[in-house]
C-alpha cells in the first residue's frame, strides 16, 4: 500500500469535518425519511446525478471481507502504517472522534446509512455547473447527537456563518457566498446556489414541482436499467448536447483506424441516446457494474451497424470450456462491412495506409485480394483464449518461465475457402519464421500433420528435440492450426489445440444473452500459473533490489488475493432499444 495515499485522504477528511460544522445545532421534529429515490426530490434541469444507497452498509461489508483482511496482513500495509502521513491521518481521526464522542465508523453509519445524491446543474454565463447535494438518513437520533457535539464549533465560527431559523423546524446556514446549507431532522441540503437548494427543500417538504425522476431521459433510464441500485449515475445526454454542441465533440470521421474499430459505432450511439446510465450493485457473492445507452443498431446509419450483433439471432459464442482456462474474449463484428465503408468512417489522409496494408497482405498471400478474398471468407466472431498447457511434447523438459497456451478462433463464413486461406497463411508464416531462425539463434520448425478425433491438426515442431530441464522461454510455443467445421483455430500449444477440438465437438452451450463482446478472467487459474513460476518471479524481484523473503511474501500475498476472486467478466448486450456493458466480479 502506498503511504502517499493517506495525504489526499487526510485533506478529504479535513474538508468533510469542515462541512459537518453545519450540522452542529439540534433539529426540530420532522417526518420520517422515505426510501424513495432522491431523484424524486432533486429539482429538474440537471445535467446529471449520482445517487448512493446505504454506503455505510457497503463499508461495513468491505471491512469484514477477506480481501481487506489480506491487505491488512500484507507487508505493504505494515510499511504504510509507519509513514508520517498515516500517523497524521490517525491523529486527525482521533481528534474527530473525541469531538463527536463516537468512532468514525459509527459516525459514517449515522450519516451514510440512508441516501446521498449529488446533481450538477447548468450555471448561467459560466461553463462550470453548480452542484446540489442531498443527504437523507434514517438515524435522526444519531444525526441530532452529531449536531449537538458540533454546536460549539459552529458558534466559534462567528459571523462567517449566518444562521437562520426557518418555518417548519428547518435551519439554514450561509457561509459567505460560497455555500448554503439547509438542515432538518432527517436530511441535509447543500449548494452554492441558495435558490437551487431551496427548490430541493420544497420538494423534500412535499411541495409540487419538476423533479429529475420524471424527466424523459432519466425516466427511460429507470425503465431500462431498473430503479433500485447501490449506486446510480445518470447523464442527460440531450441536455449535454445542447450545452456543448449537437454531437458532443464526436467527429463524424475518425483519424485512427483502431479507434474507429473500437469506439466509433458506440460513439454514434451515444450521440443519439437520450441518456448515459451507470449502476453498481454489491452483495456477498460479488458485484455488478452496468453502463447503458438507449437505442439499438437500427437507429444508426448502415456504415455504423457493423459493430452490433442482431438482437434476434445472438452474438458471440461463450468461451470454449477447456481445462485450466485462465481467460479470454470473444467479439462480434462485420469487419468486411467496416472495411468497405472505411472511406465514410475515416478521414482522407489515412486512406493510403490501407493501400500499404493490402500490399503487405499480397506478399503473404499472392494473388489474393484482402477485401474480396480474406474478409469475405471470415465470419463475424473472433475468439481469443489463454489456458494452462502441458509440455509432454518436449520429452520431459519444461521452460524455466512457464507461459499459458494461447489460441485464436476465427469463425468462417466460407468454411472450405476460409480454411484453405488460413492454412496457406499458416504455412507462409512458418516458412518466413524458418528463414529468420538462423539470425535469431532459434531452431527451425518442421511442419507435420496429426489426426486427432477425426480432425487434422498441423503442427510446427522443433527440428531437434530440446535437451535439459530448464529450457528457454521459446519452448512455450509450438504453433498449431486446425479447421473444425466453420472454425479455424491457431494455437501456440498442441495440448490446447487438442482441448479445443474436444470442446468444439461437444454441444454448444446456450448463450445466456445476446453478447456483442464477452471477456472473462479466472484469477484462480492465473494464481496457479504464477505459483508455478514463483521461484523465477522471486528471483526477478531480487534482481530489482528487493529482499528475497520480502519479495516472496509479497508475491504470495498477491496470490492469496487472486484466489479470493472466482471470476471477472465484462460483456456487452444488444437489444432493439438499448445497449449495455456489464462488469461482474464473483468472489468466495
Amino acid at each position: 500500500m502506498n503511504a502517499q495515499l493517506f495525504r489526499p485522504l487526510h485533506h478529504l477528511s479535513l474538508c468533510a469535518l469542515s462541512l459537518t460544522l453545519f450540522i452542529g445545532l439540534p433539529a426540530r421534529a420532522a417526518e420520517p425519511a422515505k426510501a424513495d429515490s432522491l431523484t424524486r426530490v432533486l429539482p429538474s434541469g440537471a445535467l446529471g446525478f449520482v445517487e448512493v444507497e446505504n454506503l455505510a452498509g457497503q463499508i461495513q461489508r468491505l471491512r469484514q471481507s477477506l480481501l481487506v483482511k489480506l491487505v491488512l496482513e500484507s507487508p505493504e500495509y505494515g510499511e504504510a502504517i509507519k509513514a508520517p502521513q498515516y500517523k497524521e491521518g490517525m491523529a486527525f481521526i482521533k481528534v474527530a472522534e473525541n469531538i463527536l464522542d463516537m468512532d468514525v465508523w459509527k459516525a459514517a453509519d449515522t450519516l451514510l446509512s440512508g441516501q446521498l445524491a449529488l446533481a450538477l446543474y447548468p450555471k448561467a454565463n459560466s461553463p462550470q455547473p453548480e452542484p446540489l447535494v442531498i443527504l437523507r438518513t434514517p438515524d435522526a437520533a444519531g444525526l441530532e447527537k452529531l449536531r449537538l457535539r458540533l454546536a460549539p464549533l459552529v458558534a466559534l465560527a462567528g459571523e462567517k456563518i449566518q444562521r437562520k431559523e426557518e418555518a417548519g423546524g428547518m435551519e439554514t446556514f450561509q457561509l459567505d457566498d460560497k455555500l448554503f446549507v439547509a438542515l432538518h431532522k432527517n436530511w441535509i441540503v447543500a449548494s452554492p446556489n441558495r435558490d437551487l437548494a431551496m427548490r430541493a427543500v420544497g420538494l423534500l417538504n412535499g411541495q409540487k414541482g419538476g423533479v429529475l425522476a420524471f424527466e424523459a431521459p432519466f425516466a427511460k433510464m429507470r425503465d431500462q436499467m431498473g430503479a433500485k441500485h447501490f449506486v446510480q449515475v445518470g447523464v442527460n445526454l440531450e441536455a449535454l448536447r445542447a450545452a456543448i454542441n449537437a454531437r458532443m465533440n464526436v467527429p463524424e470521421q475518425f483519424d485512427n483506424g483502431a479507434a474507429s474499430l473500437l469506439f466509433q459505432s458506440l460513439a454514434e450511439l451515444a450521440v443519439r441516446s437520450p441518456y448515459f446510465g451507470l449502476t453498481v450493485d454489491i452483495d456477498d457473492k460479488g458485484f455488478a457494474l452496468t453502463a447503458g445507452l438507449a437505442g439499438g443498431p437500427k437507429a444508426l446509419a448502415p456504415e455504423h451497424q457493423w459493430y452490433f450483433s442482431d438482437p434476434k439471432t445472438g452474438g458471440t459464442p461463450p468461451l470454449p470450456a477447456v481445462p485450466g482456462l485462465i481467460g479470454g474474449f470473444s467479439t462480434y463484428g462485420d469487419f468486411s462491412q467496416w472495411y468497405r465503408n472505411r472511406e465514410k468512417l475515416l478521414v482522407e489522409r489515412v486512406q493510403p495506409e490501407f493501400d500499404k496494408f493490402e500490399s503487405g497482405i499480397k506478399t503473404l498471400l499472392p494473388g489474393r485480394d484482402f477485401a474480396d478474398d480474406v474478409l469475405s471468407a471470415l465470419g463475424r466472431t473472433i475468439t481469443f483464449v489463454a489456458a494452462q498447457q502441458n509440455y509432454d511434447h518436449l520429452g520431459g523438459g519444461q521452460p524455466a518461465m512457464k507461459l499459458p497456451g494461447f489460441a485464436l478462433v476465427f469463425e468462417l463464413a466460407k468454411p472450405q475457402e476460409g480454411g484453405d486461406l488460413f492454412q496457406l497463411l499458416f504455412q507462409t508464416i512458418a516458412t518466413l519464421t524458418n528463414l529468420g531462425a538462423a539470425e535469431s539463434g532459434n531452431q527451425p520448425w518442421v511442419m507435420m500433420a496429426e489426426n486427432y478425433k477425426d480432425t487434422s491438426i498441423w503442427l510446427m515442431r522443433h527440428l531437434k528435440k530440446p535437451e535439459g530441464k530448464q529450457l528457454p522461454v521459446v519452448y512455450n510455443f509450438m504453433p498449431c492450426a486446425a479447421r473444425m467445421g466453420n472454425r479455424f483455430v491457431l494455437t501456440s500449444s498442441p495440448s490446447l489445440c487438442r482441448q479445443l477440438v474436444d470442446a468444439f465437438q461437444k454441444p454448444a452451450p446456450v448463450a445466456a444473452a445476446n453478447k456483442n463482446l464477452n471477456i472473462e478472467l479466472f484469477p484462480i487459474e492465473l494464481a496457479a500459473l504464477a505459483q508455478n513460476n514463483l521461484d523465477l518471479l522471486t528471483a526477478q524481484a531480487v534482481q530489482g533490489g528487493k529482499d528475497a523473503d520480502q519479495a516472496k511474501h509479497g508475491i504470495e500475498a498477491l496470490l492469496k488475493v487472486l484466489r479470493t476472486i472466482e471470476s471477472a467478466k465484462l460483456f456487452s448486450t444488444v437489444k432493439e432499444d438499448r445497449f449495455q456493458f456489464r462488469l461482474e466480479g464473483h468472489w468466495k
